[in-house]
């Protein structure tokens, strides 16, 4: 896609674990693994968000916080050489492992800060966030969707995947525990308060389809531009 990106200095936000995520980025594809293997495995639950959002081929696509390129693997798959895909990610642990993956020459990988996305305006189709969103504070999570929005078409649109509380007592204890061991309390408190959906809409968003995954434990939204 000539012309889309534009060279700039890649602010890191304070509240970034830059060390953390440079020290978990070659074991982070199986400790993933591991982890989602009690949610439906992780390829099987990229692959259905693929397939909720209907990648065309010849579509122009960004991956948001695409760590170690897991999920832009499967969007390029599916775009073609038509398309172009592109995944963004602030830590470079993270984008060595991706690059390692792949030899697609529609599919590139570049570093940037999530809430100063460095694309012109209306470049994509569609934009993907995957398991991503729940990892920043709010102020930053409502930055880097308002950045989302500005970068999709008019008729373009956000694909989201995150954690959901299951209205299920069993279901709603099993997601509890499971973010009590693996998340901060920020995201936590963003699943347990169910603030997903309203940050979407002040973002400009508008959320127009569900699909829910693992009885209710995950949550796939699509989100139009209003």
């Amino acid at each position: 896609m000539d012309g889309i990106e534009k060279e700039v200095r890649v602010r890191v936000p304070v509240y970034y674990k830059v060390l953390l995520w440079k020290r978990l980025a070659p074991f982070y594809d199986p400790l993933f693994r591991l982890l989602f293997f009690l949610l439906g495995g992780e390829r099987q639950v990229r692959q259905g968000l693929v397939d909720f959002a209907g990648v065309n081929v010849g579509d122009h696509v960004l991956d948001v916080g695409c760590g170690t390129g897991t999920l832009a693997l499967l969007l390029a798959k599916r775009a073609g050489p038509r398309g172009y895909v592109v995944g963004v990610d602030l830590s470079e642990g993270m984008l060595a492992q991706a690059r390692r993956k792949t030899n697609v020459p529609w599919l590139s990988f570049r570093r940037a800060n999530v809430e100063e996305l460095p694309f012109p305006d209306g470049s994509f189709d569609k934009a993907f966030m995957s398991l991503s969103l729940h990892e920043m504070p709010p102020e930053a999570r409502h930055n880097t969707l308002m950045q989302v929005a500005r970068v999709l078409r008019p008729d373009g649109s956000l694909f989201l995947l995150e954690y959901h509380l299951p209205h299920g007592a069993l279901a709603r204890r099993v997601v509890n525990g499971f973010m009590s061991l693996t998340e901060e309390k920020e995201a936590r408190r963003m699943v347990r308060e169910r603030r997903l959906e309203p940050e979407i809409e002040a973002a400009g968003l508008t959320v127009k389809e569900h699909k829910f995954k693992v009885a209710g434990a995950l949550v796939m939204l699509r989100a139009a531009r209003t």
